[in-house]
């Protein structure tokens, strides 16, 4: 989770299907996959969303017209989508939460779920005495055919610097 004043009060995908009740208003911070997968789900239980993503358009990395159909098709239906505008705190106040936005905007919620990216989960492995290279966010460096530097290890999926989706992982692993 980034270094944001409130970031705490935050859950992620794992705590969303563990909602006790379905929370009425709702701010996703992030613009990848799993945000605007879970904006579209939320939305579609009938609660209000609020995305926020600090850059130009979400998505990326997808085709560009999609992404842009997307969007607009998201806003028709309802879904407030802000772009190019950062998180600056989240509060918590006697009817839930207030997410403040670089643009001096805020937000009332009842929660907030952040979807901003994991680090890969390799810490501990003892990659370094395999003589295994890992980038600084500790993602393991691959080749094309998925070896690292040292013969005969391999990986895929969250631990490599790829998109963190589940078909991804299934298509390297084949």
């Amino acid at each position: 989770r980034p270094d944001i004043p409130g970031i705490e009060h935050t859950i992620t995908s794992d705590e969303a299907f563990h909602l006790p009740t379905l929370p009425h208003r709702i701010v996703l911070l992030g613009g990848g996959y799993i945000a605007t997968e879970f904006a579209g789900i939320f939305h579609g239980l009938n609660a209000q969303v609020h995305q926020i993503y600090r850059g130009e358009l979400f998505l990326k990395g997808f085709d560009v017209d999609c992404r842009r159909v997307l969007a607009d098709e998201m806003r028709r239906l309802g879904i407030d989508l802000r772009f190019n505008v950062d998180i600056s705190r989240i509060e918590q106040s006697k009817t839930g939460f207030r997410v403040h936005l670089s643009d001096g905007s805020s937000l009332p919620c009842d929660l907030v779920m952040g979807a901003l990216g994991r680090r890969p989960n390799t810490d501990g492995l003892g990659l370094d005495a395999a003589g295994v290279d890992c980038s600084p966010t500790g993602a393991v460096i691959v080749n094309d055919q998925f070896e690292s530097k040292q013969a005969g290890i391999y990986a895929i999926g969250d631990v490599i610097d790829t998109p963190q989706l589940t078909p991804v992982a299934l298509a390297q692993g084949t």
